[in-house]
């Protein structure tokens, strides 16, 4: 997972810097799902059909937190958006999705584009 600036949003997009999960990554852009960690309700704008129940993520600073994947906001970025986040003291943060969560990201976009 990438320190992602989705920059501006308009409307109800994502923005800001959240944390995102890199699909597919091509010379000059990558395309991503941001990550938002789970509260008791969700905001008005992100459609529940579009999200993934990932569970607890591990490595974030601090803490593991509950997450979800927010996948009705998937889109393609520049990777000069992508970042590491970490600081001086600790270096970068490792945060990963773990096998199962994986599959679970891999298992909603079959279903959602029929890809079998």
């Amino acid at each position: 997972m990438f320190w992602i600036d989705f920059g501006e949003n308009i409307g109800s997009e994502f923005g800001g810097y959240h944390y995102g999960v890199v699909l597919k990554e091509y010379k000059y852009t990558a395309l991503v799902i941001p990550i938002t960690t789970k509260k008791e309700t969700l905001p008005e704008f992100i459609d529940k059909g579009g999200i993934i129940d990932l569970g607890n993520i591990d490595g974030f600073p601090g803490d593991s937190k509950e997450c979800h994947a927010c996948v009705s906001f998937m889109k393609s970025i520049s990777k000069k958006q992508l970042n590491r986040c970490g600081n001086k003291k600790d270096g970068y943060f490792k945060v990963k999705l773990n096998e199962a969560q994986i599959g679970d990201v891999k298992n909603f976009l079959k279903n959602i584009f029929d890809l079998g």
